[in-house]
């Protein structure tokens, strides 16, 4: 096969230099040293840059003027912090205008995929420039043991492509199923450090006063209420019962409290077909409250996960009167 003489002189066994693009500023020029095997149509070298020490693999073709390197740092070498001995993928491409190559670079680590050095993230630009010290004539195109060379290094790179999408729709499937969902479940949140050596008298039951209460949320950056809810609270099983109505509906509530830890756990149950129709789908609203002394209230937030919709914000209660004593009160 012919090639084009000026086109293989790009591709020159001798010093290189390089530099690369990352966290928006450039770094380099370091210096490496490239063999070019004309007969394989692979490169060889090795160098050393702010990561570490590091050596070149890869292959490159005349004919479309492109390079594809794989560069593996020497782990215990340069910056500790960022050198995991990890690779970097570098595919560039010959710029006639620059008279260099140019392209990007790609790093996949163990961790996650990252940048140049190891302990950051993303990819970025890259460019190769440099002077020969030896003229290599034209050969033929991939052969023999060459070629699964070259099949593996594309493989490789469109392995890390794949992974880092799967990667990319793992942490969104698993945000967006963990948003509007809380930590722990109601009775688990009002027990937690209940354990604690709460001294008797520093439990305040007053607090927890059955009767109209009042209530805001914020959604959406706005506050909505407040919204007026009864709740009757029962000492024995030391459960909640209420109900109420706010801009999306009306709604029963059911919950759990404890006096040492000052919390309370409700489960807000909308009844379909009232009020907006649109918003209110007969869901539920967890919400989970801690006593603040200094509002004179109860601080904390709602969460609600459903087909349409997953978020969570905060939510206070407050106290707001005494109405006719229940059942529940006298038992």
């Amino acid at each position: 096969m012919l090639y084009n003489a000026s086109n293989i002189n790009h591709f020159q066994s001798g010093i290189w230099t390089s530099q690369y693009f990352q966290y928006k500023s450039w770094h380099g020029p370091y210096h490496l040293s490239l063999f070019f095997d004309h007969q394989s149509l692979r490169v060889t070298g090795s160098g050393s840059d702010d990561i570490g020490s590091f050596t070149i693999d890869g292959i490159y073709s005349i004919q479309t003027q492109r390079i594809g390197l794989t560069k593996t740092y020497a782990q215990g070498t340069g910056n500790l912090s960022e050198n995991l001995g990890h690779d970097v993928i570098i595919q560039l491409k010959w710029n006639s205008k620059n008279s260099q190559f140019e392209g990007k670079w790609y790093v996949k680590t163990r961790i996650t995929v990252e940048c140049q050095g190891g302990g950051g993230g993303g990819s970025g630009g890259g460019g190769f420039s440099g002077g020969s010290h030896h003229y290599w004539s034209s050969s033929s195109s991939c052969r023999g043991s060459a070629c699964p060379s070259r099949t593996v290094l594309w493989l490789s790179i469109v392995g890390g492509i794949t992974g880092f999408v799967l990667l990319v729709v793992g942490i969104i499937y698993c945000k967006k199923s963990c948003t509007g969902q809380p930590s722990r479940s109601n009775v688990v949140f009002v027990q937690k450090n209940s354990q604690k050596n709460y001294e008797l008298e520093n439990y305040d039951s007053s607090i927890f006063k059955s009767g109209h209460w009042k209530s805001q949320y914020l959604q959406y950056g706005r506050w909505h209420g407040p919204h007026r809810c009864s709740l009757v609270f029962n000492g024995h099983s030391m459960s909640i019962k209420g109900s109420g109505s706010d801009d999306i509906g009306t709604f029963t509530l059911d919950g759990v409290y404890a006096s040492q830890t000052q919390r309370i756990g409700l489960t807000k149950t909308y009844q379909r077909g009232t009020g907006n129709l649109s918003e209110n789908l007969g869901h539920q609203v967890t919400i989970q409250l801690k006593w603040c002394p200094e509002n004179n209230q109860f601080e904390g937030k709602w969460y609600v996960q459903t087909p349409k919709y997953h978020g969570d914000d905060k939510f206070v209660l407050k106290f707001d009167g005494q109405h006719i004593v229940t059942v529940y009160e006298k038992v």
